[in-house]
């Protein structure tokens, strides 16, 4: 008798075994970013490889900061032989810190997703940008491929009321004098994007070294406009070639360009005074959902404020390959966060000529992909207009 119950006991493992194997948890679709206090929705799939048709449920734990978990809600799921079913949740935007989306069977999880939440005025982690999510490189409690959402306030106007005046007063002050620091966040037009370069001649110091720059075996040069600015701004300038659209694997470039940015005002070594962000077409040519453009641009503002930066300035710049009206959509959004964020906003409308793109300036070629040398001069003489008094 004892012998049948190890034998049933063993088959009963055997089979649980093969039943995880064949049921497969794909998260179809998360948000990166989110207003508070608008909810996350999660969406997944579940794969059945078997030649059986599969009852399962799809569970849904949420985790607070001291390990508790709270089940939120389940989903049944019957999937089809060697077919897929779909299960949705709705995750509040507060009120925890980890979920897990856990595929359940026999008593036991078999296959899970976890979804990491940050605040976007608390500590966040280095992050990658992955097709159209974000997932967390690590640090910040997280390990590295983790799912990640950020939630971040709402802002069209100034909330905070509470010397108003005097803040603007010392702003305007501020405008007519040369900055005591530059962050430049702008385009890498096919150099290598996401890595800060070396400071100005003159602007580092014993404690504060000069970043060394990488040499030709560690990957193509820093777009061509950065040497100018360096030279001609008169102050120290830190500089970040934003990838866009030549991210490799991200379906919408402003996330590839949030995790670079926000990965620069985390590694800053001196606080700087002005913050100066370059916007190209990218997100208007991939037709990246509005709503999340302007996400992504509330955040990387707000995590300027944060990082000290008591002046911003956003430059947009238009390409004349991408549609008129498209082109003023993304920038719209662009305006409205300055103006939430008291930001400068200029649309460098006078660099939207064909001229400026062109493979050669007055062939009539075909429009070239990046700004041509005329027109990386005059995107130059643009960002030192920010800079110099």
């Amino acid at each position: 008798m004892p012998r049948l119950r190890t034998a049933g006991l063993a088959a009963a493992l055997s089979a649980a075994v093969a039943w995880a194997g064949e049921l497969r948890l794909v998260v179809e679709h998360i948000p990166p970013l989110v207003y508070v206090p608008e909810r996350v929705p999660v969406c997944v799939r579940v794969e059945n490889r078997s030649a059986a048709e599969v009852s399962c449920q799809v569970e849904a734990t949420l985790f607070q900061e001291d390990g508790k978990g709270e089940p939120l809600a389940t989903r049944s799921v019957t999937v089809l032989p060697s077919g897929s079913a779909p299960a949705a949740f709705e995750l509040p935007s507060s009120g925890w810190v980890r979920a897990r989306i856990a595929l359940c069977g026999r008593d036991s999880p078999q296959d899970f997703a976890e979804i990491l939440r940050f605040d976007a005025g608390g500590d966040l982690p280095p992050l990658e940008a992955v097709g159209d999510r974000l997932r967390a490189v690590s640090g910040a409690g997280a390990r590295r491929g983790e799912l990640a959402v950020i939630c971040l306030p709402r802002r069209t106007l100034q909330p905070d009321r509470e010397w108003y005046l005097w803040k603007r007063l010392a702003e305007r002050l501020e405008e007519g004098s040369l900055p005591a620091g530059v962050l430049l966040l702008a385009p890498a037009f096919g150099a290598r994007g996401g890595e800060r370069r070396r400071e100005a001649p003159g602007g580092s110091s014993d404690a504060y070294p000069a970043l060394p720059v990488p040499g030709p075996a560690e990957g193509p040069e820093e777009p061509a406009y950065f040497p100018v600015v360096r030279e001609k701004a008169g102050t120290r300038v830190e500089a970040v070639a934003l990838p866009g659209e030549s991210a490799e694997g991200v379906l919408h470039p402003v996330l590839a360009d949030l995790a670079a940015a926000l990965d620069a005002m985390r590694e800053l070594r001196r606080r700087v005074e002005l913050v100066i962000w370059v916007v190209a077409c990218d997100d208007a040519r991939r037709a990246t959902p509005v709503r999340l453009f302007r996400k992504a641009a509330d955040l990387i503002l707000m995590r300027a404020r944060a990082a000290g930066a008591s002046r911003l300035s956003i430059l947009f710049l238009p390409e004349p390959a991408v549609e008129r009206s498209r082109r003023e959509l993304y920038a719209e959004e662009l305006a409205q966060a300055a103006s939430a964020y008291r930001a400068g906003f200029v649309r460098l409308d006078a660099l939207a000529g064909n001229d400026f793109w062109l493979a050669a300036a007055g062939t009539g070629k075909a429009l070239g992909r990046y700004p041509n040398a005329r027109g990386r001069t005059a995107l130059a003489e643009a960002i030192l207009a920010r800079i110099r008094p």
